[in-house]
């Protein structure tokens, strides 16, 4: 039933604003140049440590190849001068041998990834490292986006890029995209970039994004009383958690002040209005909530949830246990998920697809000779039809290892006992790794796998209703959870109200004990909302420097180089005393 979906979607594809799409690659090489004059200047600063390295021995040795006759390149001779900052070589020769910083990292001894940059920033006070970070990623953006976008719509007549769906691209059997571009990649947190696409003249883009999805789909799955009666309460289950797990008030805990709440705003006095002020703390606690809820879904460990929350593993622990005796059916849950992929090596989502993870039903450990003839010295006996036994010492000295496999309790204790079953010609090989994956998968895909399944329920309903088919509305895309269609701007009102109620109603028939939400936007190109939202907090922000209005405008305009004076000035012109110079008050905005 997908197919015909995805082929609209396909032959649809989106169209690519070329004049916005010009400025923004004008502003992103201009702030690469900058960023590449930066690291320049650090260079040239480095260059007396690089000259003065140039004469040791250590930087002209001349290695033997590996293969053939001759000797290899000296790392003096690798390293270019200026350095080379796409070359992980050079960089590692520039870090490692020039500045002699010690591995900071036991897998990648010599890396240059963004983990070790980081690692090294800290280790030799280098800020140069930063910057380079900063590089990659701008690189990044540039020549996989940025410049890449607008060529890919200059290919059709049109102008809109296409691309192909994948109706399993992940394991989860979430849909995915590719060839010519991802479109489930493209950044979400940078709303300049998906601003690159716009309606067609005369239409409006509507979207439909699934509001929490996953963790409503958990409360299903789980059937936690508390979660499903925050739901159905009308409750922000993120700020149900951090309420049940850091023993708040629930009204404590919410991203926004709830309406009518009496709050010193600016140093007055102020009656808050629907999400019109933000409470800072309680967005935090939502925040730690959200990344609990997630990290137990996706079977991170205290660690990693920590980490997440700012907080070191034994209090993440506490707060785990926390929550897990405030939602107790989600425990159970995870664990009766974990012993069910074990009896069955699959898991099944809402709609019943199935993720077979068969690494669950591995023995723990993997046990086999050294010496592949060692099993060939027992004798055949034809009345059993079997040859090649094991003697009994060998059986005795294979039992022993397997007896001391099940009370490991601690790393160092395997290493110990692999080490001694060498000497005695034995291989042991650990599976606990895929096994600890398995399991996590089988929570994890349940969640996921469930999710792209109402996704792609409310796909199949949107493609064949005839209320949207009456009004010209069509898809043109997804992501994830959220659904695009385009319509005309006459009815673009009418069409948005019927596509928040398909994708509501669709997962009645798999999810029908939580209410499914959806989060509505009419825009002329994607994410341009969100982005004026920005705009003005930027703005906003500067204000609470006491900075001049005026200058705070000409500010935002020399950092927003991908947007014209005009349309800064109409998503803050409430804040300024009078019109800016050249600009051209007639313009209507976006």
């Amino acid at each position: 039933p997908l197919v015909p979906v995805i082929a609209e979607m396909e032959l649809a594809g989106m169209e690519v604003d070329q004049e916005y799409a010009a400025l923004l690659s004008a502003k992103y090489h201009k702030k690469l140049d900058k960023v590449d004059a930066e690291l320049a200047d650090a260079l040239a600063e480095l260059k007396p440590q690089i000259d003065a390295w140039r004469l040791t021995p250590e930087a002209n040795i001349h290695p033997k190849k590996k293969r053939g006759d001759g000797d290899a390149k000296s790392k003096n001779e690798q390293l270019e001068d200026p350095v080379n900052l796409a070359s992980p070589t050079q960089l590692a020769i520039l870090f490692y041998d020039v500045l002699k910083c010690p591995a900071v990292s036991k897998k990648a001894p010599r890396g240059t990834g963004e983990d070790e940059l980081k690692a090294i920033a800290k280790e030799l006070n280098l800020n140069f490292c930063n910057v380079l970070i900063k590089r990659r990623e701008l690189v990044k953006l540039i020549t996989t986006y940025v410049d890449v976008i607008p060529e890919l719509a200059n290919r059709w007549p049109d102008g809109r890029v296409r691309t192909h769906f994948n109706a399993y691209g992940a394991a989860t059997g979430r849909l995915s995209s590719s060839d010519p571009i991802n479109f489930q990649n493209i950044p979400s947190h940078n709303k300049e970039i998906r601003m690159l696409f716009k309606a067609r003249s005369g239409y409006r883009i509507l979207g439909g994004d699934f509001s929490a999805q996953e963790p409503r789909i958990t409360a299903h799955i789980s059937q936690d009383a508390s979660m499903l009666k925050a739901y159905n309460e009308g409750k922000d289950l993120y700020s149900v958690i951090a309420s049940m797990s850091f023993d708040r008030k629930y009204e404590d805990c919410l991203e926004f002040y709830p309406e009518g709440t009496k709050i010193i705003y600016e140093g007055e006095e102020v009656i808050c209005g629907h999400k019109t002020h933000t409470n800072k703390e309680g967005k935090n606690y939502r925040s730690m909530a959200k990344s609990i809820l997630l990290g137990v879904e996706y079977g991170r460990g205290a660690k990693s949830v920590g980490e997440q929350i700012g907080k070191t593993k034994e209090e993440a622990q506490e707060i785990i246990d926390s929550f897990f005796k405030s939602f107790p059916k989600v425990k159970i849950w995870i664990d009766d998920s974990t012993k069910k992929v074990h009896e069955l090596g699959y898991v099944e989502d809402v709609a019943g697809r199935r993720r077979r993870l068969p690494d669950a039903q591995l023995p723990k450990y993997q046990i086999k000779f050294t010496d592949p003839n060692r099993e060939l010295n027992g004798s055949f006996n034809p009345f059993i039809g079997c040859k090649d036994r094991v003697d009994d010492t060998t059986n005795k000295l294979l039992s022993s290892y397997k007896s001391k496999l099940d009370k490991i309790k601690y790393a160092k204790e395997y290493e110990k006992i692999q080490a001694d079953a060498l000497k005695d010609g034995i291989e042991i090989h650990s599976n606990t790794g895929f096994i600890a994956q398995a399991e996590r998968q089988a929570v994890n895909s349940q969640i996921q796998g469930s999710a792209a399944s109402l996704t792609k329920a409310a796909l199949i309903e949107i493609f064949h209703d005839p209320v949207l088919r009456e009004l010209g509305a069509y898809l043109i895309n997804t992501v994830h959870d959220e659904i695009l269609i385009e319509a005309p701007e006459n009815v673009a009102d009418e069409a948005g109200e019927r596509l928040c109620y398909l994708m509501k109603t669709s997962a009645l028939k798999f999810v029908d004990d939580v209410p499914m939400s959806v989060d509505y936007y009419n825009v002329p190109c994607w994410y341009c909302d969100e982005f004026f939202t920005t705009v003005e907090a930027e703005f906003k922000e500067l204000l609470a420097k006491n900075i001049d209005p005026m200058e705070a405008f000409e500010l935002e305009c020399s950092e927003r180089l991908e947007s014209t004076r005009s349309q800064i000035y109409e998503i803050v012109k409430g804040y300024l005393p009078r019109i800016p110079d050249d600009v051209d008050t007639t313009y209507k905005s976006l």
